[in-house]
């Protein structure tokens, strides 16, 4: 597995493109078919990630297969049209946050001087459904708190979860935005991730990466 990754937009959110790496393209001539092209996956698609990803896509010769929100406000959403409008691919997000793509612009933080056309999706992804990038297995958890269907990605056997804005390093989620609700988002990280081991690495929506036994122990919202 191999994953990309930048801080974009307004409020410096971190996108990430993630690759199965069992194809090896070292040995593979890049005027084949597709077939032949290691497949990838988007989360999230910040202010200005259309260009990233699609140099990432070019460069490596890849084939994006899906795109998955860890939640719908607006810094982690704001490509999403030009990125499904370019590749023509599936969406797949939890049923408690697509109010917000249906209408974006109820939702904006500050006012941007633009009117975001309503995002579409395609897959509604649940609590412990499994998701799948080439041989890579990902769990869904459902980790309401900073939103109502904020989910986290976690891949046990690189040991590695896309938190999205649940869990940061030595913070946590803000909850006084639309679909915040602090107890409960301390509730979703003490069942759903803490269980976890200490060696869980987190990549988060914003900010540098962490660990799960890091945060158990110095994360002031957790004890």
């Amino acid at each position: 597995m191999e994953i990309y990754s930048k801080a974009m937009g307004q409020v410096m959110t971190n996108g990430y493109l993630i690759i199965d790496s069992s194809l090896d393209n070292t040995k593979i001539n890049i005027e084949k078919s597709d077939d032949s092209k290691r497949k990838c996956v988007i989360i999230d698609t910040p202010f200005e990630s259309f260009e990233y990803y699609r140099d990432l896509i070019i460069s490596k010769n890849l084939e994006l297969q899906e795109i998955w929100l860890t939640h719908t406000h607006w810094d982690h959403t704001w490509d999403l049209n030009k990125i499904v409008d370019f590749y023509k691919v599936p969406v797949l997000v939890n049923e408690n946050d697509i109010h917000r793509l249906d209408k974006p612009n109820d939702y904006l933080s500050f006012d941007f001087g633009e009117v975001l056309n309503k995002m579409k999706y395609d897959r509604l992804i649940n609590h412990k459904d499994i998701l799948n990038l080439g041989d890579l297995e990902f769990e869904v958890r459902h980790t309401p708190g900073h939103t109502e269907g904020s989910v986290c990605f976690i891949n046990h056997n690189s040991k590695t979860i896309i938190a999205g804005d649940t869990l940061f390093n030595s913070s946590i989620g803000r909850t006084d935005l639309d679909g915040g609700n602090y107890n409960q988002l301390i509730e979703s990280i003490k069942t759903n991730l803490l269980d976890l081991s200490d060696e869980f690495k987190v990549l988060s929506g914003h900010g540098p990466e962490t660990t799960i036994g890091f945060e158990r122990v110095y994360n002031q919202f957790l004890n």
